[in-house]
């Protein structure tokens, strides 16, 4: 008698057996069909025994025809046991979707490239869309989801003459890799054979190259390789350079292609005709033949590790991939995590150094104190900096990273903060719909004309939004064309691409934005950046904000002076602050000696490692109690050090209250033990329980 192990698509955390009759040809990984409940579903065979538990089982159904290879279930099995995932929910991270080809298909043009440029400056004004997706396919072929616009506009250049769909990506004008620098040769040269390598180069030190040689020596032995980036916004400037070096053998993966889409590119790269894939977090799983190189571009973001289930994070799959296969991993950055610095420093990686910028050098970076300032917004140094650059044609990029108009509205009678009534944080006032805005669930009411507690009526809207910062540019700098970049202004579909390709255009002298305007761009028109106020995450209650703040300052800087000298002036309440002081002199070793020693002191990664068990429910008690609980049961287990249980820094989100504990201990193995033994205790009823190794966040 054999019993199949069979996880089911979407019907929770738990495997389910069933009876394999005879001669039914399954085997592990298999998609089968299964009886489940009243109806059919399909799963995936994970295991086979030969003991029923003296359960009547009902027989697996006939094989699919699919399968979830080897390797896939490999990595399945690998998430589930270092993040301590249900199986079911590690599949999905590796099931392929099945669709047919998709309609939309790849979009090339059908007129010669310096046409279509003109007739994108000409179609500018009159038709935006039109203008940006020419723009975009005279630099290479692209699909519909990679273009940010409508099937409709497209088919109006269809219509046109201008555009025409394939059913199979094109061949673009292949350029020629440009002959490295020697840093560059040399950065190369450490990628090539098994390991493991930091890349800490400076922005503008052509690390780019250097991963575009790696590759091409991979392709070349018949191998394949995994670009993963930190964000989707970075995405389609660079596919659009990869694609011009490396043709139709890059395939892309992220949540703006339609399944359509996707399935064509998962298809081909299953089939080994694109081997060159390059996507965010979970590109990690793309189902390359040979894997031989992994490079995670800006390694230090936090957003390569997934915190909602499946929880996992990319740099452990890409570190797991690349041993499976003999391959490389690159991590690069020009402002390394500590942890991952240290490591290199430690020769427990490899570290290669590229500290030639290409171009100017690093730009000045001026600190100016806002105790000091009449006006604390835009202080004089940085409106005179503003007018000086925009009077001589230049561009200036501003950063602040807080949405809205005002971040906070109070009651001057009782002094509350008018709040979210499902969560428990201030709402943001955002204009021009006068709308109070909750950025955790998205709660969107009108702001009252008394104040809830103590119905007094002297309501008064405070802070710095990006939207009051834009209004306040345009309002000082008379005559300036500003445009602003943050999740509300790029909401709808397209309106990143927008507002990137208008700046880049040069249509617009100021750029207002959050962190999304400080990495990956290269404008060659800038030569300010001003970032608003630096102290916003510097006193974050997070371990890691010293160097948050650190990389932030220091990518918004890389963002000015790329072909010509430029400047950065950084506001700040606390100019003698560490950070700031080595962020101003783009001294990142001077700032990692300094923050490894308050790491160490503090017992704090990478001197240990981190369990991070948060709670949450409903009901306060009851989180509160089964926080204790589990913290009293850490604290008997073993010999870590056990914080808390407090309150998450977000104490209440979407209606839940929300607690945590977190343990350190300098082996990670004893977590991974003490986690397994709390995961087999079941939370209290109507409590959701989660277990995070290593958090990048204690949000």
């Amino acid at each position: 008698m054999r019993i199949a192990e069979v996880a089911i698509d979407r019907a929770g955390d738990r495997t389910y057996d069933y009876l394999v009759p005879d001669g039914r040809d399954v085997r592990v990984g298999s998609r089968v069909r299964v009886p489940f409940r009243t109806g059919e579903r399909v799963g995936t065979v994970v295991s086979f025994s030969d003991e029923d538990g003296g359960r009547p089982l009902r027989p697996v159904g006939p094989a699919t025809g699919d399968e979830v290879d080897e390797e896939a279930l490999d990595l399945a099995r690998f998430v589930a046991e270092t993040s301590l995932v249900p199986i079911a929910q590690a599949l999905s991270l590796v099931l392929s979707p099945r669709v047919g080809v998709s309609r939309g298909g790849i979009w090339a043009l059908r007129r010669p490239r310096e046409e279509a440029e003109r007739e994108s400056e000409r179609r500018s004004k009159r038709a935006p869309a039109q203008s940006r997706a020419l723009a975009a396919l005279a630099r290479s072929p692209a699909a519909t989801g990679s273009l940010g616009v409508s099937e409709g506009v497209l088919a109006g250049l269809q219509k046109d003459g201008w555009i025409e769909r394939r059913r199979r990506v094109p061949r673009v004008e292949i350029e020629a890799a440009p002959e490295l620098t020697r840093a560059q040769e040399a950065a190369s040269v450490r990628l090539r054979g098994p390991g493991e390598t930091l890349i800490f180069g400076v922005t503008g030190s052509g690390k780019t190259e250097v991963y575009m040689r790696a590759m091409s020596e991979r392709l070349e032995a018949g191998k394949s390789a995994i670009l993963l980036v930190p964000e989707i916004a970075l995405t389609p400037q660079l596919i659009q350079r990869f694609q011009r070096r490396f043709g139709d053998t890059v395939a892309t993966l992220h949540s703006r292609l339609s399944p359509g889409e996707r399935g064509n590119e998962m298809r081909r790269i299953r089939e080994g005709r694109a081997r060159i894939v390059i996507g965010v977090r979970s590109a990690v799983f793309a189902p390359v033949t040979d894997l031989g190189l992994v490079i995670l571009d800006e390694a230090h973001e936090s957003t390569y590790q997934q915190e909602d289930a499946p929880r996992y994070y990319a740099l452990d799959v890409a570190r797991h991939r690349t041993a499976r296969h003999g391959g490389h991993l690159a991590l690069g950055s020009a402002t390394p995590d500590v942890v991952a610095f240290h490591r290199a420093v430690q020769g427990e990686t490899g570290l290669v150094e590229l500290e030639e910028r290409f171009g100017p050098p690093l730009p000045e970076v001026t600190l100016v104190d806002l105790r000091k300032q009449s006006r604390r917004a835009l202080s004089a140094p940085l409106l005179e900096a503003i007018r000086e650059t925009v009077g001589s044609g230049d561009q200036a990029i501003l950063f602040l990273n807080r949405r809205g108009f005002h971040p906070v509205v109070i009651c001057r009678d009782c002094g509350e903060a008018l709040k979210c009534p499902h969560c428990d944080v201030s709402l943001v006032l955002h204009r021009p719909e006068g709308r109070l805005i909750c950025h955790q669930c998205g709660y969107d009411g009108q702001p009252p004309s008394r104040c809830p507690s103590c119905q007094g009526s002297r309501i008064l809207p405070l802070g710095l939004g990006t939207q009051r910062l834009e209004a306040m540019v345009a309002e000082a700098v008379p005559g300036a064309r500003v445009l602003r970049m943050d999740q509300d202004a790029v909401a709808r579909q397209g309106s990143h691409e927008a507002i990137y390709e208008a700046f880049r255009k040069r249509e617009a002298d100021i750029l207002v934005g959050t962190q999304m305007v400080a990495k990956g761009f290269d404008f060659p028109g800038v030569s300010l950046v001003g970032v608003v106020l630096a102290d916003q995450s510097l006193h974050f209650p997070d371990f890691r904000s010293a160097e948050r703040t650190f990389q932030l300052v220091a990518q918004a800087a890389g963002r000015s002076g790329r072909r010509e000298a430029g400047r950065v002036i950084v506001q700040t309440l606390d100019p003698d602050h560490f950070v700031l002081q080595h962020a101003s002199r783009h001294d990142y070793r001077g700032f990692y000696e300094e923050e490894i020693r308050h790491r160490k002191a503090a017992l704090y990664p990478p001197f240990v490692s981190l369990l991070l068990i948060g709670f949450s429910a409903t009901d306060q008690e009851r989180v509160r109690r089964a926080a204790e609980d589990t913290a009293e049961l850490a604290r008997r287990a073993g010999d870590g050090i056990v914080l808390g249980p407090s309150p998450a820094i977000l104490p209440k989100v979407r209606d839940r209250w929300r607690w945590q504990v977190l343990v350190k201990h300098p082996s990670r193995e004893s977590l991974v033990d003490l986690a397994r033994e709390l995961s087999i205790l079941a939370p209290p009823r109507g409590v959701r329980r989660s277990l995070l190794f290593d958090p990048l966040s204690l949000m």
